[in-house]
């Protein structure tokens, strides 16, 4: 992939560029124009939202050649802006706070955003969750003005796997609401856990 930026752009325009540029004078080039505009680029990416090294190089490598990412990667993470650590531990923390998921579907989901397994456990480590209390407030949400019928009660169900609990707690949580309105009997949701 070609490395375009608007200096690049130029100078392959400008009169008397017409000879290829010596070894020495590409490497001047790189470090004066490119990588400060492609380091502007990947600030201003940091601006909008919080990223994983990985993610950021991903972005990064639509835009220029993965050499180039990497060297900007490493530079902003000498400058502390890239810290995969803090990162991890801000998004468990947002993960399990803001969309209430278990511990391990915000383990799957850092892993899934470039975090390595070791961070990603310290990360939901330091979580003080308790899933029961919290499977019992998604319920209580989600019934708060809702007819419960059953195909209610099975996407709710459906809702809490994929935020990372277990079946058999998903199950447990919908039958302690079912009983504790209906007051109906068991009711079987799942199987084992998987």
């Amino acid at each position: 992939m070609l490395f375009i930026c608007p200096a690049i752009y130029w100078m392959d325009r400008a009169e008397g560029f017409e000879r290829e540029l010596t070894p020495c004078e590409y490497e001047t080039f790189v470090q004066t124009v490119v990588l400060p505009y492609c380091t502007e680029r990947a600030v201003n990416l940091l601006r909008y939202r919080d990223h994983s090294a990985k993610e950021l190089k991903t972005k990064l490598c639509r835009l220029m050649s993965p050499l180039i990412a990497e060297t900007v990667i490493r530079s902003l993470a000498e400058k502390n802006y890239l810290n995969d650590a803090a990162y991890a531990r801000r998004t468990a923390q947002r993960l399990s706070n803001g969309k209430r998921m278990s511990r391990q579907g915000v383990f799957r989901e850092l892993i899934a955003k470039g975090i390595d397994k070791e961070t990603a456990g310290e990360a939901v480590e330091a979580l003080e969750i308790d899933e029961t209390e919290t499977l019992d407030e998604i319920v209580s949400h989600a019934l708060c003005g809702k007819s419960a019928d059953e195909k209610f009660w099975r996407r709710l169900y459906g809702r809490m796997l994929r935020l990372g609990y277990t079946p058999s707690a998903a199950a447990a949580a919908l039958q302690r609401a079912r009983k504790a309105d209906n007051g109906l009997d068991e009711v079987v949701f799942g199987g084992a856990d998987e």
